[in-house]
């Protein structure tokens, strides 16, 4: 009876974990992928090329797709910056007009596209939000919190291109 009982533990533990790649069905015949400097269509300037040093160390971690040149790759990651936004979300207690702290939220539009043929593979929206404490100099402040920021962006981009969410 304990023979049967382990048995049936055992059959019960292999089917809660999924052994190899568990890549979304349209990434599965990519192995190596391009990711250029993003676009960007917003009003934050000289962002694009820290987006993808960002991203790019991000899927490197993962390991799951080897980051080449664009003339190596079976793919290309097209990203564009299509929003940056500041909400305050922590007034003064003294004055409700002065901000103490802020969320900094990111928006990018990604699509892989296949190298050979220009089909678009996968496409959607990653965010990425942060909080930042604002004190003498508000420009330094967002500044410091943008990586934060795309941290979190990055990493969302890399489980939906990964694991596909």
């Amino acid at each position: 009876m304990k023979k049967v009982f382990s048995l049936l533990f055992i059959l019960a533990l292999t089917g809660c974990y999924q052994l190899g790649e568990i890549r979304p069905t349209s990434m599965r015949s990519i192995h190596k992928l391009a990711v250029p400097t993003f676009r960007n269509s917003t009003l934050t300037p000289r962002v694009e090329v820290r987006l993808a040093d960002i991203t790019i160390r991000m899927l490197q971690n993962d390991g799951t797709y080897e980051i080449v040149p664009e003339d190596k790759a079976d793919a290309i990651l097209e990203c564009k910056l299509v929003e940056v936004s500041r909400l305050d979300i922590l007034s003064s207690t003294t004055n409700i007009y002065t901000t103490q702290q802020f969320s900094l939220q990111i928006k990018v539009e990604y699509q892989v596209l296949n190298r050979i043929t220009g089909t678009i593979l996968q496409s959607g929206t990653a965010n990425g939000t942060t909080t930042y404490y604002v004190t003498n100099d508000l420009v330094s402040d967002e500044r410091q919190a943008f990586p934060l920021a795309a941290r979190v962006m990055a990493t969302s981009l890399v489980n939906q291109l990964t694991q596909g969410w």
